[in-house]
């Protein structure tokens, strides 16, 4: 089963919702007039998120291995409030992509999906922030699904094989050029098929029927022309001819719409059906395939490092040899698991800087967790980011905080993870975790002449799971397990992350990606005190405070 539809009742504090799958989208819909509730796994700092004009949440959902996880807030767990939801995983039955970008304000972006597969019909977006959320359905004018307008023309155009294109709109690409901060936003894209459909229709005044091809699970319907009002959502858990603003501006009511065995008809008053105003629908079949599962790093066998943090001292040092100059494209992998305890302090992967002076401004390369100088924000764990410069936390203040790029991801405490950060030399941006493109942005860190670059600076000593401050080794940081790391001169393709992945990650036998490889640091050859460089010995590294363990 990758689709689930179902009743529950808040109780203000937690509670678990099982589905019997993992999904990977789910939206919460209350009785009550309040904001429909949004989750998917990656969204901007762990958050949960609404589809209307309102911000992002904490204490909203987390997803889980059977279902999802709700925290004590109202949007989705109010106590005493009744609560309908849809659950959704991909399958080969239910076509579904995803894509999180930061927003650089410049029209005819193309943001790739995770599936480079799938062929979208219809995508929805939504900013991390009170901006309204949308909805793109074809080549149609995009809707605004929180009634800020009808629509916003030209927001998502060109969906094609694997990707589409966005405006320099703010609901889609926002840029806040007075702070230096390319904005989330996340995208959910669907492909057509057996399961799902998207199409539109013109409101007649009367009453008529919707055809979709088959009996809808749940629908949402957005208005594109006349009187603005917010999108509508629909499940066939709901009584009678109810539906919800995706909004708060009304509870659940009555909108004259009931599903049929080919679609839904609308009553002659129904405020879908308004004489000549266009509707854009996307609409969810029932059906029973198996979701596809997210592969996870495997363990078994595997060595690791650990490095204890938290005061210890614990890193290891790889020296200062300019074998490690990387001026230019570049990709940088690790492998392992970080325990944080807090938000703020530094988790640092890999991390090359100055031997001697203050870590500000002085680190030309760096993939690491944490928050950011006086504000750790309203997130459930350190955020990963790549940079170089003072965005690690160890200064007062930012030179700018284009030395860095904060993604807004999390890792699972504990749990390993496969990353690699892709530059292509020009500013193209490439995250991935577990093989997945996940996070993409035009931020260039090697050659803004007014920043600190990554890029190659002679001198600089090479870090695992650790940094250099003042010429000495920071002591408080945070505890990870380190299985592998790797600097290439040059940015990889995703056949090749993902084929890395594969290897890295899953144990295949799949060809190993060695083409630009500068140096590789794997756990397997540690002994001892020393963990032995792949292509020179000059970058061999000297445990500190670490100890060898197989996991």
């Amino acid at each position: 089963m990758t689709i689930k539809t179902d009743t529950y009742t808040g109780n203000g504090t937690r509670q678990d919702i099982s589905v019997g799958f993992k999904p990977e989208l789910v939206i919460v819909i209350p009785a009550t007039a309040e904001h429909c509730g949004v989750k998917i796994e990656d969204f901007w700092c762990g958050r949960s998120n609404v589809l209307s004009a309102t911000d992002s949440f904490i204490s909203g959902a987390k997803l889980t291995d059977k279902g999802f996880s709700l925290g004590s807030g109202s949007r989705m767990n109010g106590n005493g409030v009744a609560y309908h939801y849809l659950a959704v995983a991909r399958s080969s039955a239910l076509k579904m992509a995803f894509a999180g970008i930061q927003g650089n304000g410049q029209t005819g972006r193309v943001v790739k999906l995770d599936d480079s597969t799938l062929t979208p019909a219809a995508v929805i977006a939504k900013r991390d922030s009170p901006r309204d959320g949308v909805l793109q359905v074809g080549s149609s004018t995009t809707a605004l699904l929180g009634a800020t307008a009808s629509t916003e023309a030209g927001a998502i155009t060109a969906l094609s094989q694997g990707q589409f294109t966005v405006s320099n709109s703010v609901y889609v690409n926002e840029y806040n050029a007075g702070a230096e901060l390319g904005e989330g936003i996340d995208f959910i894209a669907f492909e057509s098929g057996a399961n799902f459909s998207a199409t539109s229709y013109t409101g007649n005044g009367a009453n008529r029927s919707v055809n979709l091809g088959f009996q809808p699970k749940a629908v949402l319907v957005a208005k594109i022309s006349g009187t603005v009002q917010a999108g509508r959502i629909k499940t066939d858990t709901m009584g009678s001819d109810n539906a919800k603003a995706l909004s708060n501006s009304q509870a659940m009511t009555s909108h004259g719409i009931t599903f049929t065995a080919t679609g839904f008809d609308l009553t002659a008053a129904s405020i879908l059906n308004s004489n000549n105003d266009i509707f854009v629908v996307v609409a969810f079949r029932d059906h029973t395939e198996s979701a596809i599962p997210a592969p996870a790093v495997k363990k078994s066998g595997k060595k690791a490092i650990f490095l204890p943090g938290r005061t210890s001292g614990s890193h290891i040092d790889c020296g200062t040899s300019d074998s490690l100059i990387i001026d230019g494209a570049i990709t940088l992998e690790w492998v392992g698991a970080i325990e944080p305890v807090g938000r703020a302090t530094p988790v640092p992967f890999l991390w090359r800087g100055s031997a001697t002076a203050n870590t500000a401004s002085t680190c030309s390369l760096a993939l690491y967790a944490n928050g950011f100088v006086g504000s750790p924000g309203n997130w459930s764990g350190p955020l990963l980011a790549i940079g170089c410069g003072d965005r690690l936390d160890l200064a007062t203040s930012s030179i700018g905080i284009r030395s860095s790029w904060r993604t807004g991801l999390l890792l699972e405490y504990g749990k390993l993870a496969h990353l690699m950060a892709t530059h292509d030399g020009t500013g193209g941006w490439n995250f991935y975790k577990n093989g997945k493109l996940i996070r993409q942005r035009k931020l260039d860190l090697v050659t803004d002449g007014s920043m600190p670059n990554i890029d190659g600076i002679s001198g600089h000593r090479m870090m695992i799971g650790g940094m250099y401050n003042s010429g000495a080794a920071v002591n408080n940081l945070q505890r990870q397990r380190f299985c592998l790391g790797r600097l290439y001169n040059r940015a990889l393709t995703p056949s090749e992350v993902a084929s890395r992945f594969a290897r890295a990650g899953l144990g295949s036998s799949e060809a190993d990606v060695t083409s630009g490889l500068v140096e590789e640091w794997d756990a397997v050859n540690a002994s001892g005190s020393t963990l032995a460089a792949t292509v020179s010995s000059a970058n061999n590294g000297a445990i500190v405070g670490g100890s060898i363990i197989t996991l």
